[in-house]
């Protein structure tokens, strides 16, 4: 079995039903503001990867840093126990700041396997 991070996703809700039926709701690679410093009120992180039940709980890590200011960063970790072969993840985000707009590379890693690199923007926005 190949161990592997099939997808990413950032977006603005997620519904789950009882059959892990996902569905996502307002997908985005850029988030927009008046203002900076500035506070991103909530938003969801959701990964679809395969992995080995048989090998036990593994570190999942989340990091986002901004591309120009190694700083200005966000750091999460849990560890996760996979059930089944297909896993979902879904991290909620809340209060998230943002100090500066400019790209972000958001890293999604699993231990022992390649880390999933995802980039969004984070855009100063035309308050008119």
């Amino acid at each position: 079995m190949e161990e592997k991070i099939n997808w990413l996703h950032l977006c603005d809700a997620v519904i789950e039903d009882k059959n892990n039926k996902l569905s996502l709701m307002g997908i985005f690679e850029n988030i927009n503001a008046v203002n900076f410093p500035t506070v991103h009120i909530r938003f969801f992180l959701v990964v679809n990867f395969d992995l080995d039940p048989g090998k036990g709980a593994r570190l999942l890590k989340v990091e986002i840093e901004n591309t120009e200011n190694k700083n200005d960063r966000f750091d999460y970790q849990v560890s996760f126990s996979p059930k089944t072969q297909k896993n979902q993840y879904i991290l909620e985000l809340k209060l998230i700041k943002f100090d500066n707009p400019g790209k972000r590379k958001l890293t999604f890693s699993i231990e022992g396997l390649e880390p999933y690199v995802y980039f969004f923007d984070v855009s100063k926005r035309n308050n008119g």
